[in-house]
């Protein structure tokens, strides 16, 4: 029996005029992974890996200029095999705020991540 590999959620908050927060969220345990402040959801997917990059080159230019989208991409790629050698599946979730379950993955991963420290007063 082949072993299931593990999943890299990818997840994004509602879209705003300004763009778009997304996370690579790892639900094994409950981390995240990267994020990323995108204009559209397509970037968001393209920037975290869950899809190809969206462009090779600069556009409007002469000159053969890799397009950021792709060091982005390449990146999380290699930051995700860092962490899964043996291999693992990417799963574009959509918007958290559409499941409490995911909702509450995110905000216990946000807070390991980003942990709360009491301050003292003077």
């Amino acid at each position: 029996m082949e072993k299931e590999l593990p999943v890299i959620y990818g997840i994004m908050d509602n879209q705003s005029p300004h763009g778009v927060q997304a996370f690579a969220l790892d639900p094994q345990d409950e981390t995240i992974l990267n994020s990323h402040f995108c204009s559209s959801e397509g970037f968001a997917k393209s920037d975290l890996g869950f899809s190809g990059p969206l462009f090779e080159y600069m556009p409007f230019t002469d000159n053969k200029d890799k397009h950021s989208t792709v060091y982005f991409n390449e990146q999380v790629h290699k930051d995700y095999a860092a962490k899964y050698p043996d291999g693992y599946r990417m799963q574009w979730m959509g918007n958290w705020n559409h499941s409490e379950h995911l909702s509450q993955m995110l905000e216990r991963a946000y807070y390991k991540k980003y942990p709360i420290t009491e301050i003292e007063a003077p």
